[in-house]
């Protein structure tokens, strides 16, 4: 059967999410943990909500996670890092050696420098390493990585495209939370809602960058209006929220896909509980004829959720 990978933020959370159904885990650490005040972002989800605030209670759930037979993973999945950052993010995995599984990366200059570091590390490529194709997988596996997580744009039918055939590596798909307009991989130059100041328009980033060439486009001459940002938001807040793939498991456990992430470490715990319940209670169900099957996924939503799924999906085609 597929393997849940589920998101964990508190040391308290570990026991009920493994009795419920979680096979897995992966974390994310407070900033100021390895980078220390006012050096930058550790992961994409920098809020206290989403991460473990205190090393120690991190590595005891790490403890923890082990004694029931599991493994946890690490965020570190900025796009970039400097140099300074790689540098204590390695110092930091030194330290830690045989407490941490491994490292759900973005950056593929830190991917490099971990494995020349550590010849051993288990470096998962994730959803914003920008893995498009073929090509890209077989760099991939070349620098050595075992595990890539699927962008979440990509269709059913793509996901069959691109891992068939490919038992030489584990992939991952997100199946429950939170969607994106955007690219993963783009992520900061796909928005542009907000802000048509030249110098800004790399969404949210400590970054300053400079457009390169001849031609600059007249971003002023486009920007939205209030009005067409309120509608631009309006419709990006529709499918931010408890988007749902539970339907496409019948195919995806048909695929070269060995494990499903649900998405978003801030979401309550409590809400995490019903993901995992849901999930795990779908995937037993996935040997019966398709049909049938998606008419008691939608049934089981109802009853867990307390609701009509709305046909929030998260894959499309």
């Amino acid at each position: 059967m597929m393997q849940i990978n589920c998101p964990l933020a508190g040391l308290n959370e570990v026991s009920s999410l493994i009795k419920i159904g979680a096979d897995m885990f992966y974390a994310g650490l407070d900033s100021e943990i390895i980078f220390g005040p006012s050096s930058g972002l550790l992961n994409r989800r920098p809020w206290k909500a989403a991460n473990f605030n205190l090393l120690e209670d991190f590595k005891k759930a790490c403890f923890l996670v082990h004694e029931h037979g599991k493994k946890i993973s690490l965020a570190i999945n900025e796009h970039f890092y400097t140099d300074e950052q790689i540098a204590k993010i390695i110092d930091f995995i030194r330290a830690n050696q045989g407490i941490i599984d491994g490292y759900i990366v973005a950056d593929l200059g830190l991917m490099l420098a971990l494995k020349k570091e550590f010849s051993d590390v288990d470096i998962v490529a994730s959803t914003g390493a920008h893995v498009q194709n073929a090509n890209a997988i077989n760099f991939f596996k070349k620098i050595g990585l075992q595990k890539i997580v699927i962008p979440r744009h990509f269709s059913i039918s793509e996901i069959k495209k691109m891992t068939d055939e490919r038992s030489d590596l584990d992939f991952e798909c997100f199946i429950f939370g939170g969607d994106c307009a955007n690219v993963d991989g783009l992520c900061r130059f796909t928005h542009g809602v907000f802000d048509c100041d030249k110098s800004k328009n790399a969404c949210s980033s400590m970054y300053n960058f400079v457009v390169s060439g001849t031609e600059i486009p007249d971003l002023d001459s486009s920007c939205a209006s209030e009005s067409e940002i309120a509608t631009r938001l309006n419709n990006y807040n529709k499918i931010m929220f408890n988007n749902c793939g539970a339907c496409a498991l019948w195919e995806l456990s048909r695929m070269n896909i060995r494990t499903v992430k649900i998405i978003d470490r801030e979401t309550p715990f409590k809400q995490r509980l019903r993901y995992v319940f849901f999930i795990k209670k779908a995937l037993s169900y996935v040997h019966l004829p398709k049909d049938k099957y998606e008419d008691l996924v939608r049934i089981f939503y109802k009853e867990i959720f307390g609701g009509h799924c709305g046909r929030r999906c998260l894959f499309k085609g």
